[in-house]
């Protein structure tokens, strides 16, 4: 409460910026492929590139999926190079990021890109002939790579105008949003009521003891109600059903 007492203009901005995306008949960029994004509404370190990796696990192991060309965008934190560029493992952390270097390197047959354009970034991913005349051409080193099926956003819940297929909200088990602040106060970037934008929450990092009642406890004290152990199902405050699922530190469900 005391974070919207002090900080209420970035309070109230968040809530105008939500509620403009939210309101109905709202037109959304869609990508031409399927796509997932994994984000999270606090800063710092609740997992979103550990369970990138471990999406794009699954989803090779998966028959509907397994053979067909899986694709990563990120932003790209802090890196040196602009606009739409392929990763390469031998790349530099300064020119395309820690995290999209990192993820090329343990799957070097998935195409990583960074983009701060989201939209461009699926666009391009899904039509890389786009890339061999004009600007963009000029502007991106690495033109080669075949065409995605499938695309998983890399920290894209905060970027409103790319409306993705799915997405995965991550809360941390030892900072849960409902107790926490906005920055700087807290480690929220976001408003805590946006987890129930996502398709599904994963909880991560908790204990790996961590029973069933503890489960339904952390649940409950998130704001979701009716949840089913076995389905991983809840109910949110929008009276819509919700995924949720607990993560250990290895990351397994």
């Amino acid at each position: 409460m005391i974070d919207k007492i002090l900080l209420l203009p970035y309070y109230l901005a968040l809530k105008l910026r939500n509620r403009r995306y939210s309101r109905p008949g709202r037109k959304f960029h869609h990508a031409e492929v399927p796509t997932l994004c994994v984000g999270n509404v606090t800063v710092g370190g609740t997992g979103k590139t550990p369970h990138v990796e471990l999406v794009l696990r699954l989803l090779q192991q998966h028959p509907d999926w397994h053979g067909k060309q899986l694709a990563v965008l990120s932003r790209g934190y802090k890196r040196d190079s602009t606009g739409f560029q392929q990763v390469t493992a031998e790349g530099s952390a300064a020119m395309f990021g820690d995290e999209p270097v990192q993820i090329k390197k343990k799957f070097p047959g998935v195409v990583v890109a960074v983009d701060k354009k989201r939209e461009r970034g699926c666009e391009l991913l899904a039509h890389p002939e786009k890339l061999k005349s004009g600007r963009r051409a000029r502007k991106c080193w690495n033109r080669e790579f075949p065409a995605a099926d499938y695309i998983i956003l890399d920290d894209a819940f905060q970027y409103r105008r790319l409306k993705t297929h799915k997405s995965i909200v991550l809360v941390d088990y030892g900072r849960p949003v409902q107790q926490d602040m906005l920055l700087p106060l807290g480690r929220l970037r976001d408003l805590p009521e946006r987890i129930f934008d996502a398709d599904a929450i994963v909880v991560t990092k908790c204990p790996a003891d961590l029973d069933e009642t503890a489960r339904a406890v952390f649940v409950r004290d998130l704001g979701l109600t009716d949840y089913l152990q076995a389905a991983c199902e809840a109910t949110n405050p929008r009276g819509r059903r919700q995924l949720v699922f607990f993560t250990t530190a290895t990351i397994q469900f």
